[in-house]
């Protein structure tokens, strides 16, 4: 909500004039209803599904990045829950209205993935750069970090050994006996 106060002080020989305007201004909320379609992203880097029991729909997310709609109701029963799904994040939500209203509860969980949207591109840090990013990272990232480190080793497409021994170093792995 935005507030603005002017005040303007004229003053005269004897007497003195104040002048006070107050603006305010607000956002208007949006109400979102059950049936309202909401765009999630996933962050895990494995397939995430999951079935709702408010509204027996199957909701399934191909991997890390990936869009779909969640509806209303069913988010709101996975807040209500304290569902893994929301609060130990396998998906984001995308709806900036929704996200507002909800922040008290998800601001935490929604920044821990902030200016994550491509994992591979982690990887081609330096190692330098890798180990400082790695360190600073919040849990949800060195897990992510963590699940992708060992689909790209399984796939072959991570190989520089510097990489590999970071992660085992920051975070407790064993990835290098993979190899």
């Amino acid at each position: 909500m935005a507030y603005t106060k002017k005040t303007t002080t004229t003053k005269t020989d004897d007497s003195v004039t104040n002048t006070t305007k107050v603006n305010t201004s607000k956002k208007e909320i949006k109400k979102f209803q059950p049936g309202d379609m909401i765009l999630c992203r996933c962050v895990r880097p494995n397939k995430v599904i999951f079935y709702s029991s408010k509204t027996d729909t199957r909701y399934e997310f191909g991997g890390y990045g990936d869009v779909n709609e969640v509806d209303y109701s069913d988010l709101l029963k996975l807040k209500s829950s304290r569902s893994p799904i929301l609060f130990q994040p396998k998906i984001l939500i995308e709806d900036e209205d929704l996200r507002e209203q909800w922040k008290r509860d998800l601001e935490s969980v929604s920044h821990e993935y902030e200016g994550v949207y491509n994992t591979e591109e982690i990887f081609e840090k330096t190692p330098d750069e890798f180990e400082t990013y790695l360190r600073k990272a919040s849990n949800g990232v060195k897990d992510l970090v963590r699940l992708c480190a060992i689909n790209l080793i399984r796939q072959e497409k991570l190989t520089d050994l510097r990489l590999i021994r970071i992660i085992d170093d920051v975070l407790g792995t064993k990835y290098k006996e993979f190899i």
